[in-house]
């Protein structure tokens, strides 16, 4: 059983046990360091969002108001568009607590 990945040239010949054994060894080494880089980001994961996250508010939140950007206009759309749904979510839960009945209060 192999150990440790080693080079192994074009003009090598192997068995097919040796084929299969690198094969094992080298997805193994790759698991692992899949493994690593997982446990990484998700240790880190606040910090990588800030980082991606840069560029986004440096560019979708600009206080200009001059500028047409369309990725601006579809973030501002965005945003008042949840405004109003929470907005109205809270109004009809409201509207719904005064119901007397609990059809009334199903319609709403």
């Amino acid at each position: 059983m192999a150990t440790a990945v080693r080079t192994i040239g074009h003009e090598d010949r192997l068995s097919l046990v040796e084929h299969l054994d690198e094969l094992r060894t080298r997805l193994l080494v790759c698991v692992g360091v899949l493994a690593v880089a997982f446990g990484v980001c998700a240790w880190q994961n606040g910090a990588i969002l800030d980082i991606v996250n840069v560029p986004l508010e440096q560019t979708a939140f600009k206080k200009n108001a001059n500028e047409l950007d369309p990725f601006e206009l579809q973030a501002t759309f965005q945003q008042r568009t949840k405004a109003t749904a929470l907005a109205s979510d809270r109004a009809l839960r409201r509207l719904a607590a005064t119901a007397e009945r609990p059809a009334d209060a199903r319609q709403f």
